[in-house]
């Protein structure tokens, strides 16, 4: 049963307008916290393009490269602990202004999204006559409005997931697991049940193209960074470990947030996290055996949407900013006729990282796991409509 359109419209188009009020009131009252993840990459890159390569993941001369760039009362950074692709794409912006950098970054990321819809829908001709469901549903995306606020990396990786699912859907595992790479490069924690799901449709093919080009990233990140500073920045990344598992929103979140913390909780949740990578096996093995002749039209909104949500379900780290990454492949299966448990369920997300981002409380947290399950278990009928359609 579907929503019928006007009220489609009516809900996202509601939950589109909160998160843009939400976005304003962010940058009117805020203003010097805009931005504020993007910081610590950018003073990085800056202090490696001007020569102080051994001090650019040393939070002190990030917050003096900061303070130089007119940043005042800056007391503190988060880590700059995006994977060597995700660090690369601030270089060029690191001999910008701070504020400039800022907002090249931040358009670079609506655009990103925005040509991601554009290719997850299946081309401009698709989105005639649906533009308005595809604006409120962009809008709605959870996450959004933290991403563009925080500078966060994730319209790129929207654009790198839609990337990965057309060649998917065009049978050229190569380039799609190519793209899977570069996410992973990036923010490694995105693709683990996309990389299962890809071992599972076309065998251990993936996996060399993985292991050759993680090899060469690697080498040309130690030639850039030095050993010391590949040392530095893995020592950052480990921190990441501290991340209590309740502030998270990926499946052993929402169990920690639900039962407390502890081993037996710590437990549960990884094993509800090895679940979601097990459907995401499944899902590989029944399009390997169904066959790969799907559209992108028809792969977005059946396969895309339920594996990438159980993806990011898997995820030991992942936040409410990492659903941007949904965004295109709920607007394709929304333009393609969704269910209404999709749409609603989209913006349940969209209301709840809203209220997340203000707030000091973790209380969201179990709630945007579950709701985000919710979606992937939504989704999967199409996926095995497919199937059954591809098969016969």
């Amino acid at each position: 049963m579907r929503l019928p359109r006007a009220w489609l419209l009516a809900v996202l188009g509601a939950v589109a307008a909160i998160q843009v009020v939400a976005l304003l009131h962010w940058a009117t009252n805020f203003g010097s916290q805009v931005g504020e993840d993007f910081d610590v990459h950018w003073a990085a890159a800056h202090l490696l393009l001007t020569g102080h390569r051994g001090e650019m993941f040393s939070l002190t001369a990030q917050i003096q490269a900061a303070h130089a760039a007119g940043v005042g009362g800056l007391t503190y950074l988060y880590l700059a602990a995006w994977g060597p692709v995700g660090l690369a794409t601030v270089l060029p912006l690191g001999l910008l202004p701070l504020n400039v950098a800022i907002g090249v970054w931040t358009a670079l990321q609506a655009g990103a999204v925005l040509a991601a819809v554009v290719l997850a829908v299946g081309g401009r001709d698709r989105l005639r006559g649906h533009g308005p469901l595809a604006a409120v549903a962009l809008l709605a995306a959870p996450g959004l409005t933290a991403m563009l606020a925080l500078g966060q990396w994730e319209g790129f990786a929207a654009l790198l997931v839609v990337l990965a699912w057309r060649d998917a859907a065009a049978g050229r595992a190569t380039r799609s697991t190519l793209w899977l790479l570069l996410l992973g490069a990036a923010l490694p924690q995105m693709v683990l049940g996309l990389a299962v799901f890809q071992v599972a449709l076309w065998g251990w093919r993936p996996v060399r193209v993985l292991l050759a080009g993680g090899a060469a990233i690697g080498a040309a990140w130690t030639l850039l960074l030095g050993p010391a500073g590949v040392a530095t920045w893995a020592g950052q990344l480990l921190d990441l470990s501290h991340q209590p598992l309740r502030d998270t929103d990926g499946l052993a979140g929402a169990v920690a947030g639900l039962a407390g913390g502890g081993p037996l909780a710590t437990g549960v949740g990884l094993l509800a996290a090895g679940a979601a990578l097990a459907a995401c096996w499944m899902l590989g093995r029944h399009l390997r055996e169904a066959g790969t002749n799907a559209t992108p039209a028809q792969l977005m909104p059946a396969f895309a949407l339920p594996v990438t949500a159980l993806s990011l379900l898997a995820s030991p780290h992942v936040f409410d900013y990492y659903l941007v990454a949904l965004a295109p492949l709920v607007v394709a299966a929304l333009v393609s006729g969704a269910r209404r448990g999709v749409a609603l369920l989209w913006a349940a997300l969209g209301l709840l990282s809203v209220a997340g981002l203000h707030s000091g409380e973790v209380w969201w947290h179990p709630a945007v796991p579950l709701a985000l399950l919710a979606m992937a278990a939504t989704a999967m009928p199409a996926a095995q409509r497919l199937r059954y359609a591809l098969r016969w």
